[in-house]
């Protein structure tokens, strides 16, 4: 039985192992000195570190009687934590990085953007931010499959075992692109060095930029705006001679040029197109973010 457990348990509760040598040993000499370095170390899921620390200043308090514990409520105390194992396993292989993360995969009909959100290691909000197919989507699987998408991610906890469907396998292939890019950067496995940030405006449209960083230098930046802005959510291009407001004009054609020369996020193009650039510095500064950098070090 003692090794029968070993196998068990090795890989993710060894510290438990001290349960079945029936020592009157809750826990071992390291994990009763220091309890914060199981707390932290990578290889336990949220759940089963709470249950570390909650039990082990239960006892340190005098809240369970350790010389009480016998060979029976020791079996199924290791039951419980290997259910609780078996029920969180795929949160905890994941092991996310707690932020917003953006993935984009470009369209002929409108780029896909999507932002992930993880909170607490586990991924708690999806947004297909670009590429909305409403009520007003001619097509319905693919509309179906919009709005469904984003909960399958919640609950898979990434895009494994999300199955495409008929109609809408085109929807299917690039949403889970986006997702799988915004969760790689979730992971810190991201082999890229081009991140997309995005400052979200429902009324004008949303401010997307591209950010290409090597170390700690932006190398270039670029602005992404709608194909066709009736339909998407994107903001649209501001061209001189199609757009009338001169000042966001001036903004859009200068604000990637002074960005990498000054290497800031608090780039000020020109009086009267303040709501531009706050748009489109806070979408750089979640560039920066997802590389690994503080905006605030760019200021």
């Amino acid at each position: 039985m003692k090794y029968i457990f070993k196998y068990i348990i090795h890989n993710r509760f060894y510290c438990f192992i001290s349960f079945l040598n029936l020592n009157n040993n809750l826990f071992t000499k390291d994990f009763q000195e220091k309890p914060e370095f199981f707390y932290n170390n990578s290889r336990y899921n949220l759940h089963f570190k709470k249950l570390l620390i909650i039990i082990y200043y239960r006892i340190k308090k005098g809240g369970m009687a350790v010389r009480k514990i016998t060979k029976k409520s020791i079996l199924s105390l290791l039951v419980v934590f290997v259910l609780v194992a078996a029920f969180s396993a795929g949160a905890a292989a994941q092991d996310f990085n707690d932020g917003e993360y953006v993935g984009y995969v470009p369209g002929d009909h409108g780029d896909i953007v999507i932002e992930v959100k993880v909170n607490f290691g586990e991924i708690t909000g999806v947004e297909i931010l670009n590429n909305l197919k409403t009520t007003q989507y001619p097509h319905e699987p693919a509309r179906e499959y919009f709005i469904n998408f984003p909960s399958a991610v919640i609950r898979n906890q990434g895009t494994e075992g999300i199955d495409a469907v008929s109609g809408a396998t085109g929807s299917h292939n690039s949403y889970t692109e986006a997702v799988d890019m915004a969760l790689s950067i979730a992971r810190g496995n991201y082999d890229g060095n081009t991140y997309y940030g995005v400052s979200r405006d429902y009324a004008h449209g949303h401010y997307l930029v591209e950010a290409v960083i090597e170390g700690e230098e932006i190398k270039d930046v670029s602005i992404i705006t709608a194909k066709n802005p009736e339909e998407e959510a994107l903001v649209g291009p501001k061209k001189p001679g199609e757009y009338d407001y001169e000042p966001a004009v001036e903004t859009f054609q200068k604000w990637a040029d002074m960005v990498v020369e000054n290497q800031s996020v608090n780039v000020d193009v020109v009086s009267g197109a303040t709501h531009t650039d706050h748009g489109l510095n806070g979408a750089l500064a979640q560039c920066l973010t997802q590389a690994g950098l503080n905006p605030d070090d760019y200021k």
